[in-house]
């Protein structure tokens, strides 16, 4: 292509405590700029924070168009055609070609706009719903989604090129819904720590809790009732109750009142000694809890990726998780463990993992580093791109596409 292509990134909410597309949106974004791709991020809901501002200060090629000052914006979008096509391509000397939008996530007025926007522009679209369309989600407020399914929803996946998946797992649901598309299969990436990370000195005193050589149970993400934490407090107060040789911390961004619900849960079970809750955590205070974590635990009921899962495993932390998401890889390198996401099957896994002498968790431990490998940020990007140019009609299908 003699033209420099460009990405339009856009996700409705750039706050780390809207979840994972945050993250990843980001991530993808600063990697593509690197091969030299122009990439804008836009979003509805932006804050200038730390992770916006190391963006905006090492890659030139990545700008922010904001719409959190356009009201309007969540209303209607057929009203608001004019604004994205002003602020996407004025001044920017952009050929509609060359242009390629990737959408994050469905279901929000901000995604209807963008779908509608990239039909009636004749701009190439591709949608990441990034789990929102597994069948534990489907069903959560399934009266209002079925709703919006035909309202909008199906006829703004209709729009697009081609979907994209994290997993298999997520390709195949997305393949249960009939809409005909093409399905790429990209997972997600993870930063990997860096050598000073991994080897420097981490205490968990310095966020205040209290060890001595108590094993480390760990979960990290949002606490929301799809992520089966209820379960595990059950599991653990019937393997872990008056245990004094482990601990497990429940670290995260609280929703729908779920956290409450947890709390209550663990005071009437007298398991205060020994569970422990957080807040939000990020960059020196996550490392170290992952470089403290002896297990970790997502006892999900669905799950599209995990990037926790691959955030553990690159610290090599060896993992517990459910069948609701697509880590079956687990087992098979020997890093962890695979299973339903039921009380019994939890309990089991929680007593493996604690018995295991210090040969077994060595071996484990390295199994999960090499497995984290896969998950290259440089290496996800190329893929990216390898699909950008397919959808442009620049490059042939790529093998990771099914249909």
């Amino acid at each position: 292509m003699n033209n420099k292509i460009s990405i339009i990134q856009c996700v409705s909410d750039l706050n780390l405590s809207s979840g994972g597309p945050s993250k990843t949106v980001t991530a993808l974004s600063s990697n593509l700029s690197k091969l030299n791709i122009e990439v804008n991020i836009c979003s509805q809901i932006y804050e200038e924070n730390k992770n916006v501002s190391e963006i905006k200060k090492l890659n030139k090629n990545i700008s922010f168009l904001n719409f959190s000052n356009h009201k309007r914006f969540t209303v209607n979008p057929l009203i608001n055609q004019n604004l994205l096509k002003k602020l996407i391509f004025e001044n920017k000397n952009k050929n509609k070609k060359n242009v390629v939008i990737h959408d994050n996530g469905i279901w929000l007025p901000f995604n209807n706009t963008i779908t509608t926007f990239s039909r009636i522009s004749s701009i190439p679209l591709i949608i990441s719903p990034h789990g929102m369309l597994e069948p534990w989600s489907l069903k959560y407020n399934f009266l209002k989604k079925k709703f919006a399914w035909y309202l909008y929803q199906r006829k703004s996946l209709n729009s697009a090129s081609v979907l994209h998946a994290t997993s298999i797992m997520e390709a195949n649901n997305l393949d249960r819904l009939k809409l005909g598309l093409p399905i790429a299969v990209i997972p997600n990436g993870i930063e990997k720590p860096s050598t000073k990370e991994l080897l420097g000195q981490y205490n968990l005193n310095d966020l205040g809790i209290n060890i001595n050589n108590e094993k480390i149970y760990l979960y990290l993400g949002r606490i929301h009732p799809k992520k089966g934490l209820l379960n595990l407090l059950k599991a653990w107060n019937c393997c872990f109750k008056n245990n004094n040789e482990c601990k497990l911390i429940i670290a995260g961004f609280p929703e729908l009142n779920y956290l409450n619900e947890l709390k209550e849960f663990t005071k009437r079970n007298k398991l205060n000694d020994n569970v422990i809750y957080l807040g939000p955590v990020e960059g020196k205070d996550l490392v170290t809890l992952y470089r403290n974590a002896y297990v970790f635990v997502l006892p999900t009921f669905s799950e599209n990726f995990g990037m926790v899962v691959a955030e553990a495993l690159s610290y090599g932390v060896p993992v517990i998780t459910t069948t609701c998401a697509p880590w079956e890889t687990l087992e098979k390198c020997k890093c962890g463990w695979f299973v339903e996401p039921k009380i019994d099957d939890l309990k089991k896994a929680l007593l493996k993992s604690f018995v295991l002498d210090k040969n077994e968790y060595e071996l484990m431990s390295k199994n999960a580093i090499n497995l984290s490998k896969a998950f290259d940020w440089e290496k996800i990007a190329k893929s990216f791109l390898n699909l950008y140019l397919w959808v442009l009609g620049e490059k042939s299908k790529p093998s990771n596409i099914l249909n």
